[in-house]
C-alpha cells in the first residue's frame, strides 16, 4: 500500500475503483494516475517505439507531439489488453472479421494481436511489419503449428511460422486505432466511406462535446444522412465499422485516465530534455542493452 499525502493507494483495488480518483485533489488525482500508469506507459512506450533505450540506460523521447504520442501509445495499449484478455481479443477479431465466426478459448489462444508498426515486429517478422499499413494499425496472427500449452512468444524461432489473418475477400484482418479528440469526420468517417478504413475502434472523447467519439460519430453519420449526402446503407454501415472501448471489453474510464496521464508523462520528459530517466529501472534498461 502506497500514500500520496491524504490518498491511500492500493495496488490490489485500485485499478478497478476509478471512482476514488475523482474524490480527490487534484493534485493527489495526478499522484494517483502516476502511480497507477507510468509504468505501463513506459512499457507501452517501449513496445510502440515511442523510447529508445540509449547506452547509459536512459530512454528518449522521439520527437514527436503529444497526441501523436499517445496514438502510438494506445496502440500497444489495445494490443497489451487483447494479449492478457481472450475476450477483449475475441471481440477484436470477431468484429474485425464483421462476426462471421465466434472462437473457443482454445481456437483464440492460437491468435495473438500485434502492432503492425512495432519495432520488434521488424525485426521478428519482417514480412507483415507495416508502420504505414493504409489500412490497420493492429492486426492478428496465427502461429500454423500451435502446440497446446507451448510457449508461443519465442518469436525469433516461430518467425517463418506465423501468417497473417484474412477475411473472405482477401482483406488483412485489423483494426485501425484512433486517439482523437475531434475531427471526426475526416480522421474516421470520410476514411471509411472511401474503402481506406474497415475498422476504427476510437478511443477517447471529443473535446468540445465531451462525448465519447463513436457517440460524435453518430451525430455526424445522422447529420450525413439528414442533408442527404450518404444514404440509409452508407450510414448504417460505417456505424458498424466505429467502435468505442467499451464496446470491445476496455474501461473507458481507464481510457480516459491513461490519456490523461499520458499527458503528465510528455510533460515530465519535455521538462527534462526529453528524457524519462531509467524507465523499466537501470538493471533491466541493461540487460535490454546487452
Amino acid at each position: 500500500m502506497n500514500k500520496y499525502k491524504g490518498l491511500i493507494l492500493s495496488t490490489e483495488i485500485l485499478p478497478t475503483r476509478f471512482t476514488l480518483l475523482n474524490d480527490c485533489s487534484k493534485s493527489d488525482r495526478k499522484e494517483a494516475l502516476k502511480f497507477l500508469y507510468y509504468n505501463k506507459i513506459n512499457d507501452d512506450a517501449i513496445t510502440s517505439g515511442v523510447l529508445r533505450i540509449q547506452n547509459d540506460g536512459l530512454a528518449v523521447l522521439a520527437g514527436q507531439s503529444m497526441p501523436a504520442i499517445a496514438g502510438f501509445l494506445y496502440e500497444a495499449f489495445v494490443v497489451r489488453h487483447a494479449n492478457e484478455n481472450k475476450e477483449i481479443k475475441k471481440e477484436l477479431y470477431m468484429w474485425s472479421n464483421d462476426g462471421k465466426r465466434r472462437l473457443s478459448d482454445k481456437q483464440i489462444s492460437k491468435i495473438e494481436v500485434l502492432g503492425l508498426g512495432f519495432p520488434e515486429i521488424k525485426e521478428t517478422h519482417p514480412d507483415i511489419y507495416a508502420p504505414q499499413h493504409y489500412n490497420n494499425d493492429i492486426g492478428f496472427i496465427k502461429y500454423r503449428n500451435y502446440v497446446e500449452g507451448a510457449i508461443l512468444f519465442n518469436k525469433n524461432q516461430l518467425s517463418n511460422d506465423i501468417h497473417l489473418l484474412y477475411n473472405n475477400i482477401g482483406r488483412s484482418l485489423g483494426i485501425q486505432i484512433k486517439a482523437i479528440t475531434g475531427n471526426e469526420r475526416k480522421e474516421i468517417i470520410e476514411p471509411i466511406i472511401k474503402n481506406q478504413y474497415s475498422h476504427v475502434l476510437t478511443l477517447l472523447r471529443n473535446n468540445k462535446s465531451k462525448k465519447q467519439s463513436v457517440d460524435e460519430c453518430r451525430s455526424i453519420l445522422n447529420k450525413m444522412y439528414n442533408n442527404n449526402e450518404i444514404d440509409i446503407d452508407t450510414m448504417v454501415s460505417t456505424m458498424n465499422a466505429i467502435r468505442s472501448p467499451e464496446q470491445v471489453g476496455i474501461r473507458q474510464n481507464e481510457v480516459d485516465d491513461y490519456y490523461e496521464t499520458i499527458q503528465y508523462w510528455y510533460e515530465d520528459g519535455m521538462t527534462n530534455g526529453n528524457i524519462i530517466s531509467n524507465p523499466l529501472g537501470q538493471q533491466a534498461a541493461n540487460a535490454i542493452l546487452v
